[in-house]
């Protein structure tokens, strides 16, 4: 696993976390969720390459989550980077098309 080049993936459940990993990382494992409900539970390292370029994609729980569980999504999320060996390159913030602020709920996320 390329643990030097990481890209955390953030974004409100269901913004597009997960189907941007799957296109990226030609992983047709990856479930895409199509409910009203959060699909991804914890966060999950995919491997990408473009050209000479190896990658890894986090792909994390959404906030704003569907069961409640930000606190708990964020405590997983803060616990998976520092207990593996992963270097981040950057954060990847996915949104909503539509939304046109910056919410409070994104602003959460860059307080944690």
């Amino acid at each position: 696993m390329s643990t030097d080049n990481c890209f955390l993936l953030l974004g409100k459940t269901g913004v597009g976390k997960s189907t941007l990993s799957k296109i990226l990382s030609e992983n047709q494992s990856i479930i895409i969720g199509n409910s009203l409900h959060s699909q991804t539970q914890e966060a999950n390292c995919y491997e990408c390459q473009m050209d000479d370029f190896k990658y890894t994609l986090i792909d994390t729980p959404g906030y704003d989550d569907s069961n409640g569980n930000d606190k708990k999504n964020y405590s997983h999320i803060k616990q998976f980077l520092t207990s593996n060996n992963h270097k981040l390159k950057g954060i990847i913030l996915l949104f909503i098309f539509q939304d046109s602020r910056f919410g409070e709920s994104h602003r959460k996320v860059w307080r944690k």
